[in-house]
């Protein structure tokens, strides 16, 4: 709900995976970093997103025309960090070490805000030593 008015209906799985609005996004969401694109291509089945220099295809949920601006939702599960390259570059502008996980802020090409997102420390390569006792 927003302001009164009921913004989607559905499981919490698929309001998570397939928000309709960036209100619900935010909302459902611990984390959500949003990236503005446009419609490059439409097909039947798939549409792809013009973002950073790049086209990124997905699978059609909804009537985008070539041209739209498109708001993408990059959930921090969805994204790894990497020192090789990937699909985009950024440069990691905040670590913060929690003991069960880490946050990253990565400020990334073209976006006002850096993507922050959460990696298990058990992901996180452990680099010195203590001692105990």
């Amino acid at each position: 709900m927003n302001q009164g008015a009921i913004e989607q209906v559905g499981t919490p799985e698929e309001i998570y995976a397939r928000p309709k609005t960036k209100f619900v996004a935010d909302f459902i969401g611990k984390t959500t970093n949003f990236v503005s694109g446009r419609s490059a291509r439409e097909g039947r089945k798939s549409i792809g997103v013009h973002v950073w220099d790049k086209i990124l295809r997905f699978d059609r949920q909804d009537d985008f025309h070539k041209g739209d601006k498109v708001i993408l939702v990059v959930r921090p599960e969805m994204i790894d960090l990497s020192a090789q390259e990937g699909m985009f570059a950024g440069q990691v502008s905040l670590v913060t070490y929690l003991g069960s996980e880490v946050i990253y802020e990565v400020a990334a090409k073209g976006q006002l805000s850096p993507f922050r997102f959460r990696i298990h420390s058990n992901r996180v390569p452990f680099t010195g030593a203590i001692r105990c006792g």
